[in-house]
C-alpha cells in the first residue's frame, strides 16, 4: 500500500468515527425530547480504500431506555454508549495509523537524501 493511500485511508477514518461520534452525541442529548426520532450511523467500506458513513433515520420505535422522566424518544442509549465506544476506538485506531505513516515517510525522506557513501 502507498503512503498517501494510507494516509487518505486513515484520514477518512478519522472523518468518519467523528461522524459517528456526532450523531450519537445528538442522539444522547435529544433522548428524552418528544417525539425525537435517533439517527443512525454506520460506516461502509469504499471500493478504492477508505471508508463513509451512511446517515439513516432511525425507527423511533419504543423499547428504547428512558433517559429520565415520562418523556421517550425511542433512543436506546445503552446502544450509543457501545456506538460512542466504538466510534472512539475507530478513532484512534486510525490516528495511530496516520502517526505510523508520517513516521515512516519522514523515515524514507531521510534515506533517500542520504549519499551513497554515507552510513545509516
Amino acid at each position: 500500500m502507498k503512503i498517501a493511500s494510507a494516509l487518505s485511508t486513515a484520514v477518512t477514518g478519522v472523518q468518519a468515527a467523528s461522524r459517528v461520534l456526532e450523531v450519537s452525541s445528538h442522539n444522547t442529548a435529544n433522548a428524552i425530547t418528544d417525539g425525537f426520532v435517533p439517527l443512525e450511523a454506520s460506516m461502509e467500506a469504499l471500493n478504492n480504500g477508505g471508508v463513509r458513513v451512511r446517515i439513516t433515520r432511525g425507527t423511533g420505535s419504543p423499547g428504547g431506555v428512558e433517559a429520565s422522566g415520562p418523556v421517550s424518544s425511542g433512543t436506546d442509549l445503552v446502544e450509543e454508549v457501545a456506538d460512542q465506544v466504538a466510534g472512539v476506538a475507530v478513532y484512534r485506531a486510525n490516528l495511530a495509523s496516520l502517526k505510523n505513516a508520517d513516521e515512516t515517510e519522514g523515515v524514507l525522506i531521510r534515506m533517500a537524501g542520504r549519499g551513497d557513501d554515507e552510513q545509516p
